[in-house]
């Protein structure tokens, strides 16, 4: 996917989950939890994907220097159809500088992608209330 495609991507995205949101606010105080009762949802399809994204120059910090992110996309879909995505910038170096320390720079993000992804795997078939709930689980 080309970066203006990807970017044009992104920003549709946004534009339409915050529509969505606007139209269907979710209110996140305890005491709107309460009144209302919570549906059940149940995971009945994920995907995911990445793309790796060279940066300009290397980027450094916490004694080390990167030089690509990882953008990643996952796919969650309940089993009454209703779906949705995350959208993620990941790079090992700003999440764990021991694991960037200890394998090349692609394996460290290879590392850190595959953990969501079986993230994502246990997530499947699972079934929740709230998104706390699912994780909790």
């Amino acid at each position: 996917m080309k970066s203006n495609s990807r970017r044009s991507f992104i920003k549709t995205s946004l534009i339409a989950t915050t529509a969505t949101a606007l139209s269907n606010p979710v209110s996140l105080m305890a005491s709107s939890v309460n009144q209302k009762k919570m549906k059940n949802i149940k995971i009945a399809r994920v995907d995911s994907n990445f793309e790796r994204e060279p940066l300009i120059r290397p980027f450094g910090f916490k004694g080390g220097y990167m030089t690509e992110i990882w953008q990643s996309v996952n796919y969650l879909e309940s089993s009454s159809g209703i779906h949705e995505i995350g959208l993620c910038t990941q790079n090992v170096l700003w999440s764990d500088a021991k694991v960037f320390a200890n394998h090349s720079e692609s394996g460290g993000n290879a590392l850190m992608y595959a953990l969501s992804e079986k993230a994502l795997q246990i997530a499947e078939g699972e079934s929740f209330t709230t998104t706390v709930e699912l994780l909790d689980n």
